[in-house]
């Protein structure tokens, strides 16, 4: 799998809605596997002061806090990186998270999932706007659909497929309708097997029976 593909598929993996305007020093907590690699995409990583435990860093990257999942994260651990923003999907959680960030004047990005590439362009385009990346945007964006018109040509058209989003204890998270995951499937051409909405955990075994011609 080349470094591209593999960017398209973080980045069709999972979206982020609120504008905001960072102050001089930008502090960005990303809450959001997706939203991290748009940020990286956009050249904005240095200001990355914090992550959520989806989110993939590039090897020997420096160390940065890891926040925990999207939908469980603590006010507490949130207010003590000071951020100036912070980008997620609309699962952030739980309520109390996003009730203190209001409170205290921390401007919060909150993306919907994206399932085409028109959505996942849009959600570029939003965290370009927060952080002042407008001009990187348009080049990520051109590289997009570019990426796209290159899969829509792929050879898997017409092939059963499966997408694995984590495995973990040696269960696999498989995404089914619904999903980003599906609509990476549906892009390549091919047929997603899971007969299932949104995403489930399976064993190795219960994939075996779906049959893929294909994992992705």
């Amino acid at each position: 799998m080349t470094r591209q593909l593999s960017l398209a598929i973080f980045l069709l993996c999972l979206g982020m809605a609120i504008p905001a305007t960072l102050r001089a020093e930008a502090r960005i907590v990303s809450t959001d596997a997706v939203a991290t690699q748009i940020l990286f995409a956009l050249g904005r990583d240095d200001d990355l002061v914090g992550v959520d435990v989806t989110s993939v860093l590039p090897p020997d990257y420096r160390d940065l806090p890891r926040l925990g999942y999207h939908r469980a994260l603590s006010p507490e651990g949130l207010l003590a990186l000071e951020p100036t923003l912070v980008v997620g999907s609309e699962h952030i959680g739980p309520p109390i998270v996003l009730a203190t960030l209001a409170a205290t004047g921390i401007p919060v990005v909150q993306l919907p999932a994206a399932t085409t590439v028109a959505q996942l362009g849009d959600n570029i385009a939003r965290i370009a706007s927060a952080t002042g990346a407008e001009e990187q945007a348009r080049a990520v964006q051109q590289e997009l659909e570019t990426l796209a018109a290159q899969l829509r040509d792929s050879p898997l058209t017409a092939q059963s497929a499966a997408f694995v989003l984590t495995i973990e204890a040696g269960k696999l998270r498989i995404a089914g309708a619904g999903t980003a995951g599906n609509a990476f499937i549906e892009l390549l051409g091919a047929h997603n097997v899971a007969d299932f909405d949104g995403y489930r955990t399976l064993s190795a075994e219960a994939l075996l029976e779906l049959a893929p011609a294909v994992l992705l």
